[in-house]
């Protein structure tokens, strides 16, 4: 580990410096690959809370804790290959045999997509089958967004527009945003859009 941040009562982020990875989409495979590995959240968005500053959100008003750094390792990288060789990364997926759920979509209207129809899915259907989040405070709210963001990808909405519509259902989306995290919408419609192709290349 190159640093343990504690963002919350019982709450950490580990992170770990990974050299040797060629392009964005390269680490992006990895990362997905690397949270897989090791049990961590697949939604996470990939950025973290200022140690020393305070985890500003709802359910914690108005004690809210400070994020503290419990360890760290400067210069400390591994490579793939090592991580790999631990246990802690998940096998390579089979590249895609098939057409996407995106371009089947589109042939069955001939070529063009029909966006007449498309209706956004229910928030509150997806918050109310989150599982209970780690605090026991409530559902996983990142969780509800994940499977928010994969039923409007699996009914037509494309990536951009489904990050795009996130803030307006999620309230954890609007906190991410006031905390400038802007990623967050992006990461998770795009996390979500490689889980509706796996499962599109399942039934398949």
């Amino acid at each position: 580990m190159a640093a343990i941040h504690a963002t919350s009562p019982g709450n950490h982020q580990a992170w770990i410096a990974v050299s040797g990875i060629g392009s964005e989409g390269e680490a992006r495979d990895f990362a997905r690959r690397l949270k897989s590995g090791t049990g961590g959240q697949s939604s996470a968005s990939g950025a973290t809370r200022v140690a020393g500053t305070g985890n500003f959100k709802t359910k914690y008003h108005p004690n809210f804790p400070v994020v503290t750094i419990l360890e760290t390792h400067p210069g400390r990288t591994v490579t793939p290959e090592q991580l790999e060789g631990m246990g802690l990364v998940a096998a390579p997926e089979p590249a895609p045999a098939v057409t996407s759920f995106a371009a089947r979509s589109q042939a069955k209207n001939g070529g063009q997509r029909d966006t007449s129809n498309k209706v956004w899915p229910d928030y509150a259907r997806s918050l109310a089958g989150a599982r209970p989040s780690l605090q026991g405070d409530g559902p996983d709210r990142s969780m509800a967004d994940f499977v928010w963001c994969m039923t409007a990808i699996d009914w037509g909405w494309s990536v951009e527009d489904t990050a795009a519509k996130l803030p307006g259902v999620s309230e954890k989306a609007r906190e991410k945003i006031q905390l400038r995290d802007k990623g967050y919408c992006l990461v998770t419609a795009q996390n979500a859009a490689a889980a509706v192709e796996r499962k599109s290349r399942a039934r398949s």
